[in-house]
């Protein structure tokens, strides 16, 4: 039976569901792996996922053994001073590795413990952690292809504790990474991208931006970025930096790549005049993948630039969007569009996040019946609400709407 166990999940603090004393788990791996080795307690196990107090995720690491190839480690509570050590040696075939809850924080030793790794190709750190000493130390795995951090919402934090300067990337660094993560300041940032070893090859990149509490006058990191890395076709901002007259005018320099996604996730309003949206829309004739902070990361207005009389112009300009995430300001007047409408083609989701958190809507029915004329009929129609939202009858009408007018086109055209 064991060995028919491919996959593992171990998560949850299993003392607490059945009332077992907080070693009981423990010393229940451990007289498991007393009498097997970790090769012959799952001899065929691939994946490990581990989400569990520390001491139990210490132990699950005894299960560990060569034909693993993916391990995913994350501890359910705040120890600042827990470090976890993953058997390296017993990892020949690891291939991805995600490490959650903070547990490499400031911890280069046991970071730099992971370069023996000879197969990682894929390592997804905590969220703000892909800072220069970080990079440094990445820069001496051979395989690594990706480089990401978790891309679940948290608080921005500013760059203190984050200043020492590391050794620069050596020759030959990174030589197979596709996808780059870098996390700082603006003048951190700046300093990676001076690295002359720098990976400007990169074709996606993931920038997260730290507040700067140390130096008030901000480094011009998006001009570089464009000059440095010229074939990126991915592009993520988590934050907008400060150095930059206004939320478009960062988005502005990389309108010249030839994207095929873009991901933009801010506290700050998306705030576009007409003319700056026009811009953006029609810069994206290859965009596949478009995420204009549909989340919930804005909770008070001003909710931005767009409404839903903007989803006709990505509907007409950006023909092979396969997925749209947009916030939009639902208070607005939907005008009124004619069955001339150009659809969407290929768009799998529209995902309008929290773009009903918080607002009234002015108009359901015609909102709705834009939505009819616009999405495929195998689009996902996806949102978020707040729970007891006093909208949810006003959102259950618009739904109504929705179905019944994209039923009635979809027996038209029959």
């Amino acid at each position: 039976m064991r060995g028919l166990v491919r996959h593992l999940l171990v998560k949850g603090e299993f003392y607490h569901s059945y009332n077992l004393n907080r070693d009981t788990m423990p010393s229940a791996l451990q007289y498991i792996l007393g009498t097997h080795s970790a090769a012959t307690v799952f001899p065929n196990l691939q994946k490990l996922y581990c989400k569990v107090d520390c001491n139990l995720l210490q132990q699950s690491m005894n299960l560990l053994h060569p034909g693993v190839v993916n391990l995913h480690v994350e501890y359910l509570r705040d120890r600042p001073q827990f470090q976890l050590s993953i058997p390296v040696r017993r990892l020949s075939g690891l291939v991805s590795l995600e490490i959650g809850s903070d547990i490499i924080r400031g911890d280069m030793t046991g970071l730099s413990a992971l370069h023996a790794l000879p197969c990682l190709a894929t390592l997804v750190l905590c969220r703000y952690t892909a800072t220069y000493p970080v990079l440094e130390v990445l820069s001496r795995f051979p395989a690594l292809k990706v480089i990401r951090t978790k891309a679940a919402p948290s608080a921005v934090p500013d760059c203190r504790g984050h200043h020492p300067q590391p050794s620069p990337f050596k020759d030959g660094s990174f030589r197979e990474l596709t996808v780059l993560t870098v996390s700082g300041c603006s003048h951190q940032i700046s300093e990676i991208l001076d690295d002359k070893n720098f990976p400007f090859y990169v074709e996606s990149l993931i920038i997260e931006s730290m507040e700067c509490m140390e130096d008030p006058s901000p480094s011009p990191v998006y001009p570089k970025i464009v000059a440095k890395i010229p074939a990126v076709t991915k592009l993520e901002f988590r934050e907008i930096m400060l150095d930059v007259s206004s939320p478009f005018a960062s988005l502005r320099p990389f309108l010249s790549y030839n994207l095929t996604e873009l991901r933009v996730e801010t506290y700050m309003a998306l705030a576009y005049t007409a003319a700056e949206v026009e811009e953006l829309v029609q810069s994206l004739s290859n965009i596949k993948v478009l995420s204009l902070d549909p989340g919930t990361l804005l909770l008070c207005p001003p909710y931005g630039t767009f409404t839903f009389n903007h989803l006709p112009l990505f509907a007409r300009h950006c023909p092979k969007l396969s997925y749209l995430g947009i916030l939009l300001d639902t208070s607005y007047p939907c005008d009124t569009f004619r069955d001339g409408t150009v659809p969407f083609s290929v768009l799998g989701e529209l995902n309008l996040g929290a773009s009903f958190w918080s607002m009234s809507l002015s108009d359901g029915a015609a909102a709705s019946l834009l939505l009819a004329l616009l999405l495929p009929n195998v689009c996902k129609l996806t949102f978020e609400t707040p729970d007891h939202s006093p909208f949810d009858s006003v959102l259950a009408k618009f739904l109504t709407d929705f179905v019944r007018n994209r039923t009635v086109r979809f027996l038209h055209k029959l």
